[in-house]
């Protein structure tokens, strides 16, 4: 049901008021044009996202990650497939139509991942598309739904607020640090896929030793997912080295656009190490274990406090070049880094949320 309502609110936003939506991003009118075409069009799919998110969540804390992972997965190859497809063969030199193409494409791999969902929820799942049951249990449950989740989601809005932010400043910045920014985040999600993979899995098997009592079998295991995420950081920025030419290869970038990206691309190599960390302690180790408040008020403070504020000076007060102000987009996780690990080595995380609904309150 919150999803629902989330996805209605980003749906009727961004079909409603796409241009209004752009204009925040950037002044660039060429820019505005082609976003508001394609938001228009990609609306449509926060209707599918929602539901599909929620639904993979739960399957995922219930030890059924290969179901979610072959969805997810598969969604995604369709996707890229239907993408080159409208690009490369339906729409070579028509930018406007690749881009409503591109994003309609979208639109039906996320409808195909929610249809995959509902058929498996009403066929083989033990999690059903219903509405929840209006009892004791489900009233005690949305209590502690609540109370730690409102913390998550007031860190999500925080972060992602702080990301459109930073967003909103490049586009103000010029049209070819917009271009390669787009292409670097793009590789950078590629890359550090990996280690939200760590923090998901991380945080389901450590509940799991939480939820039994087995307090000392969740402190190895999280300090296993701790190890994991280093390693798999630093193979992310390996894999970014890897796919710097391919990368040079495939995108079509004027020569100060790609001059951006050469430097960006070094950059996120250092990030994935410190997002790796972060993603595993705050976004997985410390909600297993209820400490939710945490990371709400560590991005709070980092991003609003510090690096929105720095970025702004320093793209506008003292015109850094933007590889400089990239740096210093950045640097977020960095500063966040110390802080979690102090906070996981207090082992204060370690807590067993679960509750018997059947006994006292």
């Amino acid at each position: 049901m919150f999803a629902a309502i989330i996805s209605l609110i980003f749906f009727a936003i961004s079909l409603l008021f796409p241009e209004k939506l752009m204009h925040f991003f950037t002044q660039d009118e060429e820019l505005i044009r082609y976003g508001a075409n394609f938001l228009h069009t990609i609306s449509f799919s926060y209707l599918a996202m929602g539901f599909t998110q929620m639904f993979l969540g739960v399957i995922r804390s219930m030890e059924k990650a290969k179901l979610s992972a072959i969805i997810s997965s598969s969604g995604l190859l369709l996707n890229i497939l239907l993408n080159a497809l409208c690009v490369f063969v339906l729409f070579p030199n028509m930018p406007e139509k690749a881009i409503t193409a591109v994003a309609l494409a979208t639109v039906v791999a996320r409808f195909f991942e929610l249809g995959w969902c509902y058929i498996y929820s009403i066929t083989r799942g033990a999690v059903r598309f219903q509405l929840p049951k209006r009892d004791d249990a489900q009233r005690k449950l949305l209590k502690d739904y609540m109370r730690y989740t409102t913390p998550v989601q007031g860190n999500y809005i925080v972060w992602g607020g702080a990301l459109t932010a930073t967003a909103a400043i490049i586009g103000h910045v010029n049209a070819d640090m917009v271009a390669a920014n787009s292409v670097a985040s793009v590789v950078k999600n590629l890359a550090v896929v990996l280690c939200g993979g760590i923090a998901t899995g991380g945080s389901v098997l450590v509940g799991k030793y939480l939820g039994n009592n087995e307090i000392e079998m969740a402190k190895k295991a999280g300090g296993r997912m701790i190890w994991y995420a280093l390693i798999f950081g630093a193979l992310s920025g390996v894999l970014i080295l890897l796919m710097k030419p391919l990368v040079f290869y495939a995108v079509d970038l004027n020569q100060n656009a790609q001059e951006y990206l050469h430097g960006m691309l070094y950059i996120c190599i250092y990030y994935c190490i410190a997002k790796s960390m972060n993603a595993t302690t705050i976004a997985g180790l410390f909600v297993a274990g209820g400490d939710s408040k945490f990371g709400f008020w560590c991005d709070t403070i980092v991003m609003w406090g510090i690096i929105l504020p720095l970025s702004y000076i320093s793209a506008f007060v003292w015109h850094l070049p933007p590889i400089a102000l990239y740096a210093v987009f950045s640097l977020d996780e960095v500063v966040k880094m110390p802080a979690a690990l102090m906070r996981y080595r207090r082992f204060k995380w370690l807590k067993n949320i679960t509750r018997n609904f059947t006994g006292t309150e």
